[in-house]
């Protein structure tokens, strides 16, 4: 099931991230645009 939730940010800080579905950790850099999503 899949939420109708899709929220766009802009991060404020670095943040650390899992790619689904292979697991490899990235680093998602300060002032990147991204999207709050959950299934």
């Amino acid at each position: 099931m899949y939420s109708d939730i899709d929220e766009q940010v802009i991060l404020e800080r670095d943040c650390e991230a899992t790619l689904i579905p292979f697991g490899n950790k990235i680093t998602l850099k300060k002032g990147q645009e991204g999207h709050i999503t959950q299934a």
